[in-house]
């Protein structure tokens, strides 16, 4: 099984994605859900830009802004803590408002940050319920940039329904990860899967439930099915004793959808491949800068090439060769060398 890093990484693509790939009326839902807003389902979608480049120079990159009905929402997800998540937040939500500045008649200057919510997959104890950022002012007020989270293990799949967030469903399956991989023995995992199975069975009625309320499109539905057996397989592949939840989501997907099964596998390929992106770019940044030198060299032996051709008909005229060498900014052993290969 892969690494917890490697976990998050699954779990951001796949959530990046969907949200891109289900229809705006599920996208909508989960606004509706997440912010407490009543968009209609029909209203129109757009993804802004979330790639920033800073005044450094530096890029930065947000989860997810969606604008539903010209207002800006931005969704950050997190599987654990990050104590710097309320930083993080705070600077997407600056770069995303200075590109909508709103003058005033008295000449002043306003920017409005999105609305906001971080979603956290996984939680302990220590995890907030509100992500807080202390900003002091020169005149030393101090103000608050607050962000509420949402816990999506801490609510059950029929809340999910109730608020709509269809988009949310295939992470649900997080819950038993760390239970399964704290399980000592095959049988403790086979005591276990009961209590999964009738997880899944709820998660699977909901996506159903929220396909006939017309909340999902069925495309919608056979995809966050699709996604469901991803994370399954990225969680769970390993043990044969909990296989019978992954089942459960095969026996709803029909054949012309099984192309999901591999998606996981193109995740990582496409991890992977993104690595060695990075990489073969250092290369040639490596080969640019030794480039630049070899130049640098050539011209130097160049520029010394030229004043050595000087120097050569100046002594001819009868200069000594230390006034040359003074004059032309070369040594006097340059040209003692230049005379011997003459």
């Amino acid at each position: 099984m892969v690494t917890l890093r490697g976990t998050h990484h699954v779990f951001d693509l796949v959530f990046k994605r969907s949200i891109q790939e289900l229809s705006h009326r599920a996208v909508v839902s989960l606004v509706n859900g997440l912010f407490g807003t009543d968009f209609p389902l029909d209203s129109e979608v757009s993804f802004p830009n979330r790639e920033k480049v800073t005044e450094d120079l530096r890029q930065i990159v947000s989860d997810m802004i969606v604008m539903v009905a010209g207002e800006v929402f931005h969704i950050e997800a997190q599987i654990d803590e990050d104590l710097n998540m309320a930083l993080r937040m705070f600077r997407y939500g600056y770069h995303e408002a200075v590109g909508r500045p709103q003058t005033g008649g008295d000449g002043s200057i306003t920017i409005e940050f999105p609305q906001a919510r971080i979603l956290f997959w996984e939680t302990t104890r220590r995890t907030p319920d509100m992500v807080t950022l202390h900003v002091i002012f020169p005149d030393r007020s101090r103000h608050d940039f607050q962000v509420p989270a949402f816990k999506v293990l801490e609510h059950d799949p029929e809340e999910f329904r109730r608020l709509g967030l269809a988009a949310l469903l295939p992470f649900y399956i997080l819950k038993y990860r760390r239970q399964a991989a704290a399980a000592q023995s095959p049988q403790a995992r086979r005591e276990l899967a009961p209590e999964m199975g009738k997880t899944m069975k709820s998660l699977l009625a909901v996506a159903g439930r929220l396909r006939e309320q017309g909340i999902l499109t069925e495309d919608d539905e056979t995809y966050i099915l699709g996604e469901m057996q991803i994370l399954y397989s990225e969680l769970y592949e390993p043990y044969e004793e909990l296989r019978e939840a992954r089942v459960m989501i095969e026996d709803r997907l029909v054949n012309p959808y099984t192309k999901w099964k591999t998606q996981l596998e193109e995740l990582k390929k496409e991890f992977e491949e993104s690595k060695k992106k990075v990489e073969a770019s250092k290369r040639k940044v490596e080969e640019s800068e030794k480039k630049v030198e070899e130049s640098k060299r050539e011209l130097e032996e160049s520029r010394l090439a030229t004043r050595v051709e000087d120097a050569k008909k100046l002594i001819e005229g009868g200069v000594a060769s230390e006034v040359v060498a003074r004059i032309l900014g070369i040594t006097p052993e340059d040209i003692a060398k230049y005379s011997k290969a003459s």
